[in-house]
């Protein structure tokens, strides 16, 4: 029994509504795959820079630590050189002899009540007044703590030109009043190594900053951003210090660099040290790096699911069943064909010459074949001798 042309267009329809479903079905389990890969790769990339800021804190710890150690081992050997009679030469080979043994330390100095440099690994620098300082102000006025303090500068450019931060310690006279400074400039070539060496994508950036807020180093290195002013409100540096943690995580912008970026920072303020000041390192990803290979599989995701939605649903939302076939009017065939009548008017005419009843593709080939055997007798017929058809006299 032949479907029914509007049942037959119905499946049809059903079918690829069904195939449709599939399809969005597929791609709302794309979506929910990109959404979790997404979240994934934020976490792993918080980790990532909270990893990196850590490692410059210890290091940098570690060095703090040594030079606060050396500039200690100074200030106890201070009265024994001063009571040597061939005076400042020996101390100046022994401090010349510290700062090249200790990385990070570009010069070591000692500086008198007055703030005028007695001894130096750096004979240039022997006889310099340094008494406006901040350091050296600084180091005189917590000279009468009990427990001695680590000044930390303010990144400042020294006298040979260097950009650098001066970690120094008060030297306390027999009286009890102010006898000097004993000072270590930092070595920011030493600094820009270990920050470089954190730094596992071409868009990160890492920095350090004085607790006062001034950017002492970057890498890499643009101009007008050395000697920027953190410490504004609004910032992310001003909120870190507000939160009062030694560790934060935002996503912003480091001001005066307009880019937003997923930041890292840590305080670096050891309590054995007695820092007076703290320094503050970040370790910064440009936040549109951080996606960008998910994004690239998005597209390629998004490209193909709508593909696949057009080649798969498109043809079938739209396609339908042929209307059945007009038959001709009884008694007239079709052109070419020799049969006729009641047969030929319930036949539907081929372009290639063959008949079809409707749309039932047996019916047509049926037909086919019984013009094919009429036309077979009638050629027989012809071919037959005269008489073989007559039937035979009865002896």
């Amino acid at each position: 029994m032949r479907e029914r042309p509007d049942t037959q267009a119905e499946r049809f329809r059903r079918e690829w509504w069904l195939l449709a479903g599939l399809w969005l079905a597929l791609g709302a389990l794309i979506a929910v795959v990109l959404i979790l890969e997404r979240r994934d790769t934020e976490e792993r990339e918080r980790q990532q820079v909270a990893h990196q800021v850590h490692i410059v804190h210890e290091n940098l710890e570690r060095q703090l630590h040594a030079v606060n150690q050396a500039l200690g081992d100074i200030v106890a050997n201070l009265p024994q050189w001063r009571a040597r009679p061939e005076g400042a030469l020996p101390f100046n080979e022994r401090l010349r002899a510290f700062s090249d043994a200790m990385t990070g330390v570009r010069t070591l100095t000692v500086l008198d009540a007055e703030g005028t440099v007695v001894a130096s690994s750096r004979a240039e620098l022997l006889g310099e007044n340094f008494a406006y300082r901040d350091y050296f102000q600084s180091a005189r006025r917590l000279a009468s703590r009990e427990q001695p303090s680590l000044i930390v500068s303010a990144p400042m450019r020294t006298v040979l030109g260097i950009w650098a931060i001066t970690l120094s310690r008060p030297v306390v006279a027999e009286d009890g009043l102010p006898g000097g400074v004993v000072a270590a400039t930092l070595d920011p070539e030493e600094f820009k190594t270990l920050l470089d060496s954190v730094r596992y994508a071409p868009d990160v950036e890492s920095t350090l900053v004085h607790g006062d807020g001034v950017r002492f180093l970057r890498v890499p290195e643009r101009a007008g951003l050395l000697g920027a002013t953190l410490a504004q409100p609004g910032t992310l540096f001003q909120a870190h210090l507000d939160s009062g943690r030694m560790e934060s995580l935002f996503v912003g912008a480091m001001e005066p660099d307009p880019t937003e970026r997923l930041v890292a920072l840590r305080t670096i303020f050891p309590a054995h040290l007695h820092m007076d000041k703290p320094l503050v390192a970040a370790v910064a990803r440009d936040w549109s790096q951080v996606f960008a290979a998910w994004r690239a599989r998005l597209d390629a995701g998004c490209g193909m699911a709508a593909d696949g939605g057009c080649h798969w649903a498109g043809p079938g939302l739209h396609a339908a069943p042929a209307p059945p076939a007009v038959a001709p009017r009884a008694g007239a065939g079709c052109p070419g064909s020799r049969l006729a009548g009641p047969l030929a008017g319930g036949a539907a005419c081929h372009p290639a010459g063959r008949v079809g009843l409707g749309r039932g593709r047996g019916h047509g080939v049926f037909l086919a074949g019984m013009e094919d055997h009429a036309r077979l007798r009638r050629r027989r017929h012809r071919r037959q001798p005269a008489g073989m058809g007559k039937p035979r006299a009865s002896r």
